[in-house]
């Protein structure tokens, strides 16, 4: 049988209740004090206070302590660099330069080639990034890189990057028109393109019937006339789509191009409230790609 400390008589289940729940309000009591003075005080001065309660220690955070949501925030790896997420491809091999040279060795340097140190992720999906695509809704298989720390570059396939990134008789036209898709987040090297902003709708599952569940998302860019889609994406697996998701989202919060950062510098609530307007009459257009009706 149990002995209490303070008194020499045998405790009973009841007197536990109760020594428990008065231990338990004379620790509240003391936090309360605790905070209760440190808040009347300069509140600058302490960082952390801890009381010892039993064998656990308890500690008391003053009006300094760091917002947990901010310090998060501040801490967070960006998946951008991060090389092993959605790592890019290898470096070209000699055989892949000797049958790019073969293919043009007709043709005569006249440009240089891409910096692969540049290419910083890749992988595949499905995509909807020309005007017919989007209209007859067809998805089409890609093969996508980041470029820089401001650039995403959408191929047809793994071969037409080979042969963007290796072969160096391609004058610039023609390795331009490889490119399906160019997006650069970084607003400020196209000063007198019109665009305002960018962003990234959430990822959606829906099932397409004999293909089955794909996850979805699109991609919208901000003119000065509204809002453009720029191209719809989709993958059944999540992984790949959510790969590509995620970059898009860590770019355009690094480049600080989303539409949050530009409702945030507009001036003038009208400004504000039209373009929210036109957020939900999206044009499914995306002018600038390269080959309309292909994809």
């Amino acid at each position: 049988m149990a002995y209490d400390h303070h008194d020499s008589k045998p405790s009973s289940p009841v007197g536990d209740l109760l020594n428990s729940e008065f231990h338990q309000e004379a620790r509240n009591y003391q936090r309360q004090s605790l905070i209760r003075q440190h808040s009347d005080g300069n509140p600058q001065s302490v960082s952390l206070h801890s009381t010892t309660v039993g064998e656990r220690k308890q500690y008391l955070s003053s009006s300094r302590s760091v917002n947990s949501s901010t310090s998060s925030r501040a801490s967070r790896p960006s998946a951008l660099d991060n090389p092993m997420f959605a790592p890019p491809p290898p470096p070209p091999s000699n055989a892949d330069v000797m049958e790019a040279l073969k293919l043009s060795r007709n043709k005569k340097i006249t440009a240089t080639l891409p910096s692969y140190d540049k290419i910083t992720h890749s992988g595949y999906m499905q995509a909807r990034i020309s005007l017919k695509s989007l209209m007859i809704k067809k998805w089409r298989p890609i093969f996508w890189i980041t470029y820089g720390n401001s650039e995403i570059l959408m191929f047809r396939s793994k071969i037409d990057f080979q042969e963007w990134a290796t072969n160096p008789y391609l004058s610039t036209i023609e390795r331009e028109d490889i490119v399906k898709l160019r997006v650069d987040f970084k607003i400020k090297n196209h000063p007198s393109s019109g665009v305002r902003c960018y962003r990234a709708f959430a990822l959606q599952g829906k099932n397409y019937g004999k293909s089955g569940l794909m996850h979805t998302f699109k991609l919208e860019q901000w003119m000065h006339y509204g809002p453009v889609i720029l191209g719809a994406f989709a993958s059944s697996s999540q992984n790949e789509i959510a790969a590509f998701h995620t970059l898009c989202k860590e770019i355009i919060r690094r480049q600080k191009c989303g539409l949050r950062h530009y409702l945030s510098s507009s001036k003038g609530d009208d400004e504000i409230d039209n373009h929210s307007q036109r957020s939900s009459h999206s044009t499914k257009s995306a002018p600038n790609t390269k080959t309309p009706g292909f994809f």
